[in-house]
């Protein structure tokens, strides 16, 4: 059993309450949600191209995100067990995974395990992810929304992407309306006030600078 973890910070808890038990456990250390993506997912191409999107030296990249998911590119688990977070961050992280197990023609059982803000089990479902590459092409590629999604929870956290890709979103017009406030407050309430969201400070922070016209 393979069991992927949405981030660092969640394997980390697991670790710490002593829950890497039951099979492999990695964390999946992207966001998915920022920058752009290809078709070929989790081919060197793209790992190569999300190193820039993210700003970040593919050297680094590489230790932080492409090692972590080596189980999963091996292909040798009959079970997948996904943990993630119901907001737009982790749902499109979400997506990204069920469209590689569908663009590879993956045969094992997959279990969605949707957890809440203390990383506990909110519902478990078993997961058909039969058609999720094509959703990811629509949402990821195209910015365009599915006519279909079986999962609310991901046609939320898509309909939440979709529109943070507007100049005009919902954060954007805050940020305006804000921009006079202390920026290190103004970057740290963004995470409180749009939690549908998902998004960290650096992300957040980028988003500041994104409307104010600051070289990040």
């Amino acid at each position: 059993m393979l069991n992927i973890l949405n981030g660092k910070a969640m394997y980390d808890d697991f670790f710490a309450k002593g829950l890497l038990k039951k099979g492999v456990y990695i964390p999946f250390n992207e966001a998915m949600c920022i920058g752009g993506a290809i078709g070929d997912i989790f081919s060197e191409e793209f790992f190569r191209q999300r190193s820039q999107m993210l700003g970040v030296e593919y050297e680094d990249y590489y230790k932080i995100t492409v090692i972590s998911l080596a189980p999963l590119l091996n292909g040798d688990s009959n079970e997948i067990v996904l943990w993630f977070d119901g907001d737009m961050f982790c749902q499109i992280n979400l997506l990204t995974i069920l469209a590689y197990l569908d663009m590879k023609g993956y045969s094992g059982k997959v279990i969605f395990n949707l957890v809440g803000g203390k990383f506990e089990i909110v519902s478990a479902i078993q997961i058909d992810f039969k058609g999720y590459y094509e959703i990811y092409k629509r949402v990821l590629i195209d910015k365009t929304m599915p006519e279909k999604i079986d999962l609310p929870i991901m046609e939320r956290g898509i309909a939440l992407y979709l529109s943070l890709q507007k100049e005009d979103n919902e954060i954007a017009r805050y940020i305006k309306v804000h921009s006079n406030e202390n920026e290190i407050e103004l970057v740290k309430g963004l995470s409180g006030k749009f939690c549908e969201y998902g998004l960290g400070d650096t992300q957040n922070q980028d988003l500041v600078n994104k409307v104010k016209g600051v070289d990040g």
